[in-house]
């Protein structure tokens, strides 16, 4: 059957189609063009050569960052508003805290009836609880150059007699073998987390226990691991063991008496922190958020003779 022309030109498409195609493409390249045109004038603007929407973006990005400076300003304001009752409110306008009053006539009445002291000594008694412990530290023995930390403790001690005096300064506890443990007899951990005339040697203190160097530990928790006597075979069940302090005092002397038993057998010069120890310490806590705590402790010592877990 022959083919059947439509009114139009030679080819075949009929008129009426043939004029809606070129409208087409007209209206698709002015589309085109109009995005092109405004895509270049996005990308002229953020790479800052020019465009007011360019300009726009960089404006709003300021203000982005200058209220996140403000957010962490207020932030760190709000926080010492709240922690820190030593400097007051604001910096310049002091209006401490009232100070904390340890009264509790329950407590008292039950150690009362426990008869733990003569009634003459009642009120030394409740003196002695309510007053802060002493802050104090403990160097890591197995720790890399554990004798260079305390040397540089007793620089520290020395400036702060200069400067305080003996009551205020940094001093070894005498019954820590090795000069590990250090004390301040009238400065607890409040005021040395608090004022800022502590602020160089915080400084220190921070820097020796990220890398393990030392422990911020009481002296009355350092005397159950001293009086245990730890031995490098002794296998150990610590049920109670978050935060961590006692745990690391023990896995230090675990690993330090390894060392210095390698030490003495094989007559080398090994370094503190190397020997295998063959006893260990398994650590348990009850709380699943103050076990990650002890995880994160223990990790400073290094040491693998440590076994945690979370059970009851």
């Amino acid at each position: 059957m022959p083919k059947r022309k439509l009114c139009g030109d030679s080819s075949g498409v009929p008129a009426p189609l043939e004029a809606a195609a070129e409208e087409t493409e007209r209206t698709t390249a002015c589309r085109g063009a109009s995005e092109g045109a405004a895509c270049s004038e996005r990308n002229a603007g953020a790479s800052g050569f020019g465009g007011e929407r360019g300009e726009d973006r960089d404006g709003r990005n300021r203000e982005k960052q200058w209220r996140e400076r403000s957010r962490r300003r207020c932030g760190k304001r709000r926080k010492e508003q709240t922690h820190d009752g030593d400097r007051g409110k604001e910096e310049g306008n002091s209006m401490p805290y009232a100070p904390l009053i340890y009264e509790n006539a329950a407590f008292e009445e039950y150690y009362k009836a426990q008869k733990i002291c003569p009634p003459q000594e009642w009120n030394m008694f409740m003196a002695c609880i309510k007053t802060s412990l002493p802050a104090s530290v403990r160097v890591n023995r197995s720790a890399p150059l554990w004798k260079s930390t305390v040397d540089l403790l007793k620089q520290l001690s020395t400036k702060e007699k200069d400067e305080a005096g003996l009551e205020e300064s940094l001093q070894p506890l005498s019954w820590m073998p090795h000069e590990v443990g250090w004390q301040w007899n009238t400065v607890c951990k409040v005021r040395l987390r608090r004022d800022d005339s502590f602020k160089r040697i915080r400084r220190h203190l921070m820097n020796e226990d990220y890398r393990g160097g030392l422990t911020r530990q009481e002296a009355v928790s350092m005397l159950p691991v001293l009086f245990l006597d730890v031995r490098p075979e002794h296998r150990i069940l610590d049920m109670c063991a978050s935060p961590g302090s006692k745990t690391t005092q023990i896995l230090d002397m675990l690993q330090w008496h390894a060392v210095n038993s390698l030490q003495d057998g094989a007559n080398s010069q090994a370094l503190p922190g190397l020997g295998p120890p063959t006893g260990f310490v398994i650590a348990n806590d009850v709380d699943a958020q103050r076990t990650q705590t002890l995880a994160h402790q223990c990790m400073k010592v290094a040491s693998p003779a440590i076994a945690i877990s979370c059970s009851d």
